[in-house]
């Protein structure tokens, strides 16, 4: 499959879609192909219909032209999720499009190269674009060109690593630097790209940690204190009660020295997370990652939910994933 989105024109993504057309289709709740093809410009297409949790969508797909979409929709309602990770609130709905797609034969295979994409969503303005790719060239010879050469990479530079074990969407951005020829991880180790596992916090500094995710604590506040992290899911009722639990000690550990964060991860509508934090009166900072399992078990070592993490009073960790009974006793040790 081959779609289109602002970012990834051609490489099979649709506007505020997490993942690959094919990816979506493959997981969605229900799918199937019309009984009737439908012609699109010059070609009879064969059309999908799909109901996945990034809304409804029909793809039509051009079997004249390697099989590419030559067509898509995408309608999302209330409760449907957005690239960015939050899902739509009631009242509220968004269409995308796809149309108008050209095709360029190169090397005995179709490629689209020119399409129109738009959107349309309560209470914005409509917005339309055109794309087009000018040049492409398949199956290059990486080797004349001299495409990897290390020795062309400068020490330093950030590598996202992609895996397909893991999510073919998505790249995982780990604190992964290139370094003498090699990948290492934020502590210098090389890092075994074979056996990539889930990345151990313990002897890392939390607080570069949460600058990536955009959470800035109060330094003042939390000079000298141990800090406790809590990655957690509202929709989870182990996640839920973890975190009231630790609500109802926030100032009495804060007074003993130890300084709360609470991270929520996965979809969630910003105006319902934002009225059970006021609700149920939460008083540690509230941050919210768009990134899920197992992608934070790359980031942060997180391997089920709610993930505590907890440090010491220069905030590099020294614990993770351990229950909250434990925590007494892990701070006094």
């Amino acid at each position: 499959f081959s779609g289109y989105c602002s970012c990834s024109f051609g490489m099979g993504y649709l506007p505020q879609n997490n993942g690959r057309i094919d990816e979506i289709i493959r997981k969605a709740a229900t799918s199937y192909v019309r009984e009737q093809m439908e012609n699109i410009g010059d070609s009879d297409c064969y059309v999908i219909e799909a109901k996945a949790k990034t809304g409804s969508h029909t793809i039509w797909i051009d079997p004249s032209h390697s099989y590419n979409v030559a067509k898509a929709e995408v309608r999302k309602g209330p409760r449907d999720m957005l690239a960015n990770g939050y899902v739509l609130p009631e009242n509220d709905s968004l269409y995308n499009f796809v149309n108008n797609v050209k095709f360029k034969k190169i090397d005995d295979v179709w490629v689209p190269v020119e399409a129109d994409y738009g959107s349309e969503r309560v209470n914005l303005d409509n917005q339309k674009s055109h794309y087009k790719i000018t040049e492409i060239e398949l199956n290059p010879d990486h080797k004349a060109l001299g495409s990897f050469i290390p020795s062309d990479i400068s020490n330093g530079t950030i590598v996202m690593i992609a895996d397909e074990d893991v999510n073919t969407s998505s790249f995982l951005p780990g604190s992964y630097t290139w370094q003498d020829g090699k990948v290492v991880d934020i502590n210098g180790r090389e890092v075994d790209l074979e056996n990539l596992g889930p990345l151990s916090l313990i002897g890392e500094k939390a607080i570069a940690k949460l600058v990536e995710l955009n959470i800035m604590p109060d330094f003042a506040q939390i000079k000298d204190k141990i800090l406790l992290i809590c990655f957690w899911d509202m929709d989870q009722r182990p996640s839920r009660n973890t975190i009231l639990s630790l609500n109802k000690r926030a100032e009495a550990l804060l007074e003993k020295g130890l300084y709360m964060i609470f991270i929520h991860t996965g979809a969630i509508e910003e105006r319902t997370f934002t009225s059970w934090l006021k609700s149920n009166e939460i008083l540690p900072p509230v941050g919210v990652s768009n990134e899920g399992l197992p992608t934070l078990g790359y980031t942060w070592g997180v391997q089920s939910l709610p993930w505590l993490i907890l440090t010491d009073k220069n905030h590099v960790v020294t614990d993770e994933g351990f229950s909250i009974n434990e925590l007494d006793e892990k701070i006094k040790n």
